[in-house]
């Protein structure tokens, strides 16, 4: 396993999460998504501080996609589903908008990730959803690379290597570890 982080990333955000964005940026990979190594990690605020992190390293438009969120997508188009919020003049945030029934689909995902890539330098996309469905495999296929997120304290090794193990070759980016007493 090769660490992203072996310090807690929300106490130290702008240091280690501008150290990780480089890493990142170093590995060439354009959509990356962000899978939870447990039950007990949330991913969506790690994602928009990588994303701002990446946006203030490169310079150039970063995308946020909250896939974890609920939603249903029309068949024909994907915008009027999906809020675009920007922070600042790089970093956007792709949400459902609110008041949707709640549904995941690969082929929205698909569509979203498809629709994206020539607008941003990046695409973060969070799993979670994905992953307590037991699509995250399918999702994986869609994406250039993979960042297991680990809970420091609660995750434990057997889950780390469980979720190492499932993600398809080539995929594994590494893991970062959040939370107190991850020194």
């Amino acid at each position: 396993m090769n660490p992203l982080a072996a310090s807690d990333l929300l106490d130290r955000p702008r240091a280690e999460s501008l150290r990780i964005a480089c890493r990142l940026m170093r590995e060439g990979r354009q959509a990356i998504g962000l899978l939870p190594a447990s039950h007990e990690v949330i991913v969506g605020p790690i994602a928009i501080e990588l994303g701002a992190a990446l946006a203030r390293a490169a310079g150039t438009p970063i995308a946020v996609i909250d896939a974890s969120a609920p939603t249903t997508l029309r068949q024909d188009d994907l915008r009027p589903a999906f809020r675009t919020d920007w922070h600042g003049a790089t970093l956007a945030v792709l949400t459902p908008q609110s008041g949707r029934p709640a549904c995941t689909k690969l082929e929205w995902l698909e569509r979203l990730i498809e629709m994206h890539r020539g607008l941003f330098a990046h695409l973060i996309v969070d799993l979670s959803a994905f992953q307590s469905r037991g699509e995250h495999t399918a999702a994986i296929d869609l994406l250039d690379g993979v960042v297991l997120v680990c809970n420091a304290g609660a995750t434990r090794d057997v889950d780390l290597f469980r979720a190492a193990r499932e993600l398809p070759s080539g995929h594994n980016v590494g893991a970062l570890l959040v939370g107190a007493g991850g020194a």
